[in-house]
């Protein structure tokens, strides 16, 4: 089984549709209940008919929503570790671009995931780093990020692409950032060679990589570093969550070797 993971539900809403044969299942997470999906993902990303037979090329998918910010996703991620046990974990979204070669409609592949607040409160600090992961965490299975890389000129073709794909540094963060709350963010993302920023990334990954789970994370961009974003936010989440939907199909495809 693997888990597929966002934020958000419009994220998650293609995938959800293309489950075969789904099944909710509450799970307890604190004080809150989380609503997951479990069913087969077709690997090419379609929905299999129910009259036909469930074939090798399908995958037991979890799909979860863990709500907004690193403690929910943290916790979700914890609580569907321990309920499900998936071999593999993938977190689809969206992000926002600080790179200006990122454009709206872009895809980030996360090769490495900083906690880019508490890394920048340390250096107001003067300290080189808080004890634990914060100096970030190796995201992305080889074989997925391999694969998606290897396919982009197919994915153009097929019209399921509209933009182009990155693997580097993503950055997570509590609150969206901003030059007011992160007076100094300039200077890492300069350093660290930070591609875009999302909330909940770099928590999911600490919580599967604590449980020994297999992570990886891919985000289209929403807003670029101009902070330009989409005319029609309904329009471009439901063709950001179908894109996202065919991405986790060819990571349900990968074998999920790491380096």
């Amino acid at each position: 089984m693997i888990a597929v993971l966002s934020a958000f539900p419009g994220e998650l809403a293609a995938l959800r549709r293309n489950l075969h044969f789904p099944a909710e299942h509450r799970l307890l997470c604190g004080s809150a209940e989380v609503i997951c999906s479990v069913g087969r993902l077709s690997r090419s990303g379609e929905a299999v008919g129910a009259g036909e037979k469930t074939v090798e090329k399908e995958e037991e998918v979890v799909a979860c929503c863990t709500g907004i910010g690193k403690l929910n996703a943290y916790l979700v991620t914890e609580a569907v570790v321990r309920r499900f046990r998936p071999s593999r974990i993938i977190f689809i979204g969206i992000a926002g671009a600080v790179s200006s070669k990122l454009r709206i409609n872009d895809i980030v592949v996360s090769r490495e995931i900083i906690q880019y607040d508490t890394e920048i409160w340390c250096r107001s600090m003067g300290w080189s780093k808080l004890p634990g992961p914060s100096a970030g965490i190796q995201s992305t299975d080889s074989m997925f990020a391999g694969t998606i890389l290897r396919d982009a000129d197919l994915m153009r073709d097929e019209g399921a692409l509209n933009g182009n794909i990155f693997y580097g540094t993503t950055g997570t963060a509590d609150k969206f950032m901003s030059p007011e709350i992160y007076p100094d963010y300039e200077a890492l993302f300069s350093d660290k060679q930070v591609l875009s920023v999302d909330m909940e990334g770099f928590a999911a990954a600490a919580a599967a990589s604590g449980a020994g789970v297999s992570f990886s994370q891919v985000r289209i961009i929403s807003d670029d570093a101009e902070g330009r974003k989409p005319l029609n936010f309904r329009i471009f989440i439901a063709g950001a969550s179908k894109l996202l939907a065919g991405l986790a199909a060819r990571f349900a495809a990968a074998d999920g070797s790491t380096e």
